[in-house]
């Protein structure tokens, strides 16, 4: 774990236990569109699955799957909201968090167009991208 800013944590996870654990957020989000688009927001932006305060104060973790070793995980989403009061992130960071919590249904109490007028140019692409793939995949 390493201390950024006096506020932010990050995490190291291997890759394995990285694509592990995206699956198991992933696994949650099926037959709820807004909740997939949210987790892939998450996954492709980057910064916050890698953050220790995200992974402690947000995911729910559960038992594995069958007695298999997979991973349980999900994204307590309604929580969002109270966490960014205290989690200290960038403009563009915060506004990612409550998009996806948005798009999961979680009423933020943001207007859509603040959220999106905070995203830098890359990210703003991620949201676009995100969406695109979740709508391609529902036709």
């Amino acid at each position: 774990m390493v201390e950024l800013s006096g506020m932010s944590y990050v995490c190291i996870m291997s890759t394995r236990s990285q694509d592990r654990f995206e699956l198991a957020l992933r696994s949650h989000t099926h037959g709820s569109t807004g909740a997939e688009t949210a987790v892939e927001l998450l996954v492709h932006h980057g910064s916050w699955l890698h953050r220790c305060d995200f992974l402690d104060r947000l995911v729910e973790y559960g038992n594995s799957v069958g007695g298999t070793a997979v991973m349980d995980a999900r994204v307590a989403w309604d929580r969002v909201p109270a966490f960014l009061v205290v989690a200290g992130c960038s403009a563009d960071e915060r506004s990612i968090l409550l998009l996806a919590a948005e798009l999961a249904g979680t009423d933020t109490g943001v207007a859509l167009w603040d959220l999106l007028g905070d995203l830098d140019t890359t990210s703003a692409e991620i949201v676009a991208d995100a969406l695109r793939t979740v709508l391609r995949d529902q036709r």
